[in-house]
C-alpha cells in the first residue's frame, strides 16, 4: 500500500470509521505479532499486547495524532513500547533475542546425506556465533531493516534515535558481522588444516 493510501486510511481512521480499523488490524496484525515473537516466545503476551493495542488505538482515536510520517512505524512503535512495559513487568531481567536459534529448515531435509547434514550444521554454528556476537540492538536492527524491509527513518523511530544513529550503527553492525564470519571461517579452516 503505497504511503498516500495508509494515510488516507489513517485519516479515516481518525475520524470513525470502522472499516479503516479493521483494515489497519488486518493489514498490521501479522507484522506486529512477527515482530513480537523476535522480541519474546511468549505467543499468548503477544496476543495480548496487540489486542490491548488494538482496543487503545479504537478508544483513543479521536486524541491520536492526525497526520503520522508512517503508519507502519506508528503502530511498531506503539506495539514495542506496550510489550517492553508488560515484559518488564512479568519479567524483570528479560532480554530481546532477535536472531534466535532455530533449526533450520535445510537440516530437517537434509535425510542421509552427510554433505548436507555438515552444512546444516555449519549455518546452525554460523547463526549462533552470530547471536554471541551482535547487540541486541544490532539484532533488532537487522530485523527492522533485512526482515521487515523499513527504511532508516521509520527505525530510528522505532528503536528512538537519529536517523544518522541508525545509519551509523547499521554501519557497525554489518562490519562486526563480517569479522564474525570472517573470524569464524578462519578458526574452520584452521581446524580442518
Amino acid at each position: 500500500m503505497r504511503v498516500e493510501e495508509q494515510q488516507e486510511q489513517w485519516q479515516s481512521f481518525i475520524k470513525g470509521s470502522n472499516k479503516a480499523f479493521e483494515q489497519l488490524y488486518v493489514q498490521h496484525v501479522k507484522l506486529l505479532f512477527r515482530y513480537g515473537l523476535h522480541l519474546t516466545g511468549n505467543r499468548e503476551l503477544l496476543e495480548d499486547v496487540i489486542h490491548d493495542l488494538f482496543v487503545y488505538l479504537h478508544d483513543k482515536r479521536s486524541s491520536l495524532p492526525q497526520q503520522v510520517d508512517s503508519v507502519q512505524a506508528y503502530l511498531l512503535i506503539s506495539f514495542r513500547r506496550r510489550l517492553m512495559r508488560r515484559l518488564k513487568e512479568e519479567i524483570p531481567s528479560f532480554t530481546i533475542e532477535i536472531l534466535p536459534e532455530r533449526e533450520l529448515a535445510t537440516e530437517k531435509h537434509a535425510g542421509s546425506n552427510i554433505e548436507e547434514k555438515e552444512a546444516a550444521e555449519e549455518k546452525k554454528q554460523l547463526v549462533s556465533y552470530i547471536n554471541e556476537t551482535l547487540t541486541p540492538r544490532q539484532k533488532q536492527l537487522l530485523y527492522l531493516r533485512y526482515r521487515e524491509q523499513l527504511g532508516f527513518k521509520e527505525i530510528a523511530s522505532i528503536m528512538e534515535i537519529t536517523t544518522q544513529s541508525a545509519k551509523n550503527l547499521m554501519q557497525k553492525t554489518l562490519q562486526k558481522l563480517r569479522e564474525a564470519i570472517l573470524s569464524k571461517s578462519n578458526k574452520r579452516l584452521k581446524s580442518i588444516s
